[in-house]
């Protein structure tokens, strides 16, 4: 029954299973990359049509994604008190910027709640404004 099949048709078959195969290992490990990468290049063909605003707006959300990839692993092994992680916060906005828009302030506002909360210290709403509007912008 293999005699039947030549190299050229195994060659191909064998080409298009690989090609599922890492068709699917792609989709299911890496669709978060995928996914940033191809809209990254949607973004960077909308700039050269919108202007220098996207571009603002770009590096705002990138300083508030690297500014809570920072705060992350820092705040749940490190923040004890509230005081502790009052401090914490001023050191790293200070270091970043707060973001210039309202719904970004606003997403960072909901992550440090939530992330004291895991953590277990009692902040509230009103401490992280204060906070906010204690620091240059």
């Amino acid at each position: 029954m293999l005699e039947n099949v030549s190299w050229g048709v195994f060659l191909k078959l064998l080409g298009f299973g690989l090609a599922c195969y890492y068709g699917v290992v792609v989709i299911r490990y890496f669709r978060s990359d995928v996914s940033g990468f191809l809209l990254n290049r949607k973004r960077a063909g909308r700039a050269d049509m919108l202007g220098k605003n996207t571009n603002e707006r770009n590096s705002s959300m990138d300083n508030l994604s690297t500014l809570l990839a920072e705060i992350d692993p820092e705040l749940m092994a490190n923040a004890g008190t509230k005081a502790e992680l009052i401090q914490l916060l001023r050191q790293k906005t200070g270091r970043y910027g707060l973001p210039d828009s309202n719904a970004a302030r606003k997403i960072l506002l909901n992550h440090l709640l939530l992330a004291a909360k895991a953590g277990q210290v009692d902040l509230k709403k009103e401490d992280l404004l204060a906070l906010f509007n204690t620091l240059p912008n």
